[in-house]
């Protein structure tokens, strides 16, 4: 009676040991399975995605970055009625980094929008992988935007205000009723301003 108990309880044991080991065993493959499946996701992504990306860019001529940078931000620029003779840029080739980096100094009027320029730089840049990074001198009011493409510098675009220009930005039109009720304060803010006004006052 107790070598059979014996036997009946060892055989059990056995029994929930290799059950125990068969669900260890089946958790292992399912656990190698998924890191398989996702091994395999990942490259996909890489070779579909990612690699592409990085080919791209390292086999972009520089040239072809520095023309694709400057046709798009002379178009912001003309924007906001920029003359094409108040930009000039000069390159500088970096050895060591591999590159040519470009500076584009910018002569604009005093009464332009820096944020505004630099809001819609930043617009384009977001399109192209790009990114921008603008700093303004308190003192003289430049504005300095660094160009990093593929995680370097390319380049630098330089706002410069000058009070000797002035764009050509179409006509403004303002009707003011009420005059005849203005203080004199009111109607001498009105007229001080950079920009031409022409007025035609009617009683």
């Amino acid at each position: 009676m107790t070598r059979t108990g014996n036997d009946e309880s060892s055989g059990q044991n056995t029994g929930r040991e290799e059950g125990a080991l068969g669900v260890r065993i089946r958790l292992w493959i399912a656990i190698v399975l998924a890191a398989i499946a996702v091994g395999l996701f990942l490259a996909k992504q890489y070779r579909d995605e990612i690699q592409p990306a990085l080919e791209t860019q390292e086999h972009m001529e520089p040239a072809t970055l520095f023309e694709q940078i400057e046709s798009s931000m002379k178009t912001v620029l003309f924007d906001f009625a920029i003359e094409e003779e108040w930009i000039r840029s000069k390159q500088v080739v970096l050895p060591d980094a591999g590159h040519v980096r470009t500076t584009w100094i910018v002569r604009v009027p005093t009464d332009l929008p820096l944020a505004s320029v630099n809001a819609d730089l930043k617009e384009w840049a977001e399109k192209h992988d790009i990114s921008l990074h603008a700093k303004e001198d308190i003192q003289s009011g430049d504005l300095t935007i660094q160009v990093r493409y593929g995680g370097m510098v390319r380049g630098t675009i330089l706002l410069i205000p000058d009070a000797s220009l002035q764009r050509d930005a179409g006509v403004l039109a303002i009707l003011c009723d009420g005059l005849d009720e203005a203080s004199s304060g009111e109607l001498n803010a009105l007229v001080d301003t950079y920009e031409p006004i022409d007025c035609v006052y009617e009683p």
